[in-house]
């Protein structure tokens, strides 16, 4: 893609995100939210190798079902994390576990690797090549299957739709 679609691509973004954030509009909003968005797109367009297929509809239509199903999760994981706190008895069992991830865009393995460190109880350390290091506060994902089954393919599924 030409630098300057990039950059109109970019400032298109930026300022329906402004302007989704600045809402109830008037007039004054809508120039500085065009002001703002130009010049971040000036500033950043070096930095942000963007994209047209991210304004595709059909990816921001997965992209939301991807955050409903995302908060679901992470809903699950507080509540898991909450009842392993107020327990008496700890049962904490850190364990690290690494395993093959099936994401093959970077940008896929960072939307990946986010997704599992915002939901509590596990944290990626680390992803060199294919493989993601995930720190897990309970140790009920030790097998090569039940970790790709209850942490990584969830998240994978979704994110492919997105990303790939």
């Amino acid at each position: 893609m030409g630098k300057g679609l990039r950059f109109i691509a970019t400032v298109f973004v930026a300022f329906i995100i402004y302007i989704l954030l600045a809402i109830p509009l008037n007039w004054q909003e809508v120039v500085l939210g065009l002001l703002v968005a130009l010049t971040s797109s000036f500033l950043m367009i070096r930095f942000l190798p963007f994209d047209l297929r991210v304004i595709n509809p059909v990816r921001i239509a997965k992209a939301l079902v991807y955050l409903r199903y995302f908060l679901w999760k992470m809903i699950q994981a507080n509540l898991n994390i909450a009842s392993i706190v107020i327990k008496r008895k700890l049962k904490i069992k850190a364990s690290f576990v690494n395993r093959k991830t099936t994401m093959s865009t970077p940008e896929g393995k960072l939307f990946l690797t986010s997704s599992i460190t915002l939901a509590p109880g596990k944290l990626s350390v680390d992803i060199k090549r294919d493989n993601v290091f995930i720190h897990c506060i309970t140790s009920e994902h030790r097998g090569e299957k039940e970790t790709r089954k209850r942490i990584l393919k969830p998240f994978e599924k979704y994110i492919r739709e997105i990303t790939e």
